[in-house]
């Protein structure tokens, strides 16, 4: 008995249809042969005993999914250590009706007070017969996308047809800002910690059970970002690729404070299909002619959130202002200005309600 049972692959198959069963498949290996036996544990127990050796495979049906964790155990023979894993099962995907479709949304959840995060359900109050139902709720999850299960989950008492439903203290939670600021960013990055792209599913039920769950099309993101606005005032700061100036702060003038990164932080939205963008910098004189562009190409696998930009720790100094934009064409040329060792008394970047950086 040579207990040299080794598990090479172990895949979970979520079901393909909303409500159907999944299945599990493993790969493993053993130089004897021997007679192997595995189960898969969680909501239901499945077994199956294998009698031949070496390579092998096998597959396991009719697997609950949901939020469920099954745990697996593979024994060679008698007297044998078993060996054990875990796997989730994932639900099929909801369809999503394109008519539903929503424009990407971009929405704030930092600040002491955090503006609302509005996801809108809809309901029939009453049934068939016209009698209200009892019970009436609704069921709502927040997703990443590509996720097994859900991030969050909650419930609302439905009281109207057409509902809002505040989810932002559930995103939130997972967008904790850090006690620290981070690590200067050398080229254009998007900071995972401070967006979170997500959608959201919900289903109608009430004291007689669950209607199937419903999806919206469109993409939502959430931004570890404070604003005194609703949430749509986030306009303004996603770079659309079309040039458009994509730093505006109304209160009038950023500073750089000593020790901290200079740079600016964009929305990214995510990308068309073989789309290359520029982050530029555009600067101009006092009397608003241009002297110089600046740019960096954006990796086509950067992923849609925060984007931040750092720039050049010396300014031009023949420039007064500098633009930030995101553009589809590298247009970068070399001036004539030259860098220079700014003095103490040197203002560095503040930020105009212009969408201009003042040097």
């Amino acid at each position: 008995m040579a207990c040299d049972l080794t598990l090479l692959s172990l895949t979970p198959y979520p079901p393909t249809s909303p409500g159907g069963f999944g299945y599990v498949g493993l790969a493993y290996a053993t130089a004897s042969a021997s007679n192997v036996q595995w189960t898969v544990a969680g909501p239901v127990t499945r077994s199956q005993a294998y009698t031949r050796g070496n390579d092998g495979t096998g597959v396991l049906f009719n697997l609950p999914a949901g939020r469920y964790t099954y745990s697996l155990s593979l024994v060679e023979e008698p007297g044998c250590p078993a060996l054990t894993g875990e796997f989730m099962l994932g639900e099929a995907p909801v369809p999503v009706d394109p008519s539903l479709a929503e424009a990407a949304r971009w929405e704030p959840v930092g600040g002491v007070l955090p503006n609302p995060v509005l996801l809108l359900v809809e309901a029939s109050l009453s049934d068939a017969a016209g009698v209200l139902r009892p019970g009436l709720h609704v069921q709502v999850e927040l997703w990443q996308p590509a996720a097994l299960v859900a991030f969050a989950a909650f419930k609302a008492t439905l009281r109207a047809a057409t509902q809002y439903v505040d989810a932002a203290p559930y995103l939130r939670a997972q967008l904790v800002a850090l006690l620290r600021y981070p690590a200067t960013a050398r080229s254009p990055l998007v900071d995972r910690d401070a967006s979170l792209r997500y959608y959201y599913r919900y289903r109608v039920a009430d004291a007689a059970g669950a209607e199937p769950w419903q999806q919206r099309a469109g993409e939502r993101y959430a931004v570890l970002a404070a604003l005194q606005g609703p949430a749509d005032t986030m306009a303004p700061y996603v770079a659309d690729g079309t040039g458009r100036v994509a730093c505006i702060f109304p209160s009038g003038e950023a500073v750089q404070f000593l020790g901290l990164p200079l740079e600016v932080s964009v929305l990214l939205p995510a990308a068309d299909v073989d789309q290359i963008r520029y982050a530029e910098l555009r600067y101009l004189d006092a009397g608003g002619q241009e002297v110089e562009i600046r740019s960096y190409a954006l990796p086509a696998s950067l992923p849609a959130g925060m984007l931040r930009i750092p720039l050049p720790g010396l300014p031009l100094p023949c420039a007064a202002c500098v633009e930030v934009a995101i553009v589809d064409t590298d247009r970068a040329y070399a001036g004539t200005c030259s860098n220079y060792t700014p003095t103490p008394a040197q203002p560095g970047y503040l930020l105009t309600n212009t969408g201009r950086l003042r040097l």
